[in-house]
């Protein structure tokens, strides 16, 4: 019996093919000298890609120099920001974590980066203090009632009370974000709760997964 081999696409005896219980002819579907060929491939892919991390740990500076040359060719600079955002947007999870680890490692330096973007960029924290404030208006409805504002000026205190309290920074939540990117929750008492900071920049504009 002859089968087609899927990645040279030559027809070949079936003796040039391993055996495979879980295919349907009993065959694996690339043929022995194929399977062989892209093992080697693979190893030495494996084997430079293990000695390029050990050079590069030898002498960061070297290749950080080098990256920087590199980046001077704006043709090099796009194709490197392009994968730089490709590669974010198939590892957001990742990246969240990472920068959420990265933060809360020195919470106090990050802090004071902060602080220091803040003062350096006062226009874009005005700016989007008044998106901010725009936002929280429109997501105000006007049939509230005296009573829920006070519920809402009282859940702001405990935010303060608990701060003091616990040593630890807290802050009222949208439990549904006031700007999420699948749906927007309404700035209401029902859809305010008091959690800590970290849990809540963590959370950033996305609804907790358990709501």
């Amino acid at each position: 019996m002859m089968k087609i081999c899927t990645h040279c696409r030559q027809e070949k005896d079936l003796a040039q093919f391993s055996k495979r219980a879980a295919s349907a002819d009993g065959y694996m579907a690339q043929c022995k000298e194929c399977r062989s060929r892209y093992g080697k491939e693979k190893d030495q892919l494996a084997k430079k890609r293990q000695q390029a991390r050990a050079a590069y740990a030898a002498n960061p500076e070297k290749y950080a120099r080098e990256q920087k040359l590199r980046l001077l060719n704006p043709a090099a600079k796009k194709k490197h920001n392009q994968y730089n955002r490709e590669w974010r947007k198939r590892n957001a999870e990742k990246e969240r974590a990472r920068h959420r680890e990265n933060y809360w490692s020195d919470a106090e330096a990050s802090k004071n980066r902060v602080k220091r973007y803040q003062s350096e960029n006062s226009h874009i924290v005005r700016q989007n203090e008044s998106r901010r404030r725009a936002a929280v208006g429109r997501s105000t409805p006007a049939w509230l009632t005296r009573d829920d504002k006070t519920f809402m000026q009282i859940t702001y205190a405990m935010a303060k009370i608990m701060s003091k309290m616990h040593g630890v920074k807290y802050h009222v939540d949208h439990i549904y974000p006031i700007k999420g990117k699948t749906s927007c929750g309404l700035h209401v008492p029902l859809n305010l709760r008091v959690i800590p900071a970290r849990q809540n920049i963590s959370k950033g504009n996305r609804t907790h997964p358990y709501v």
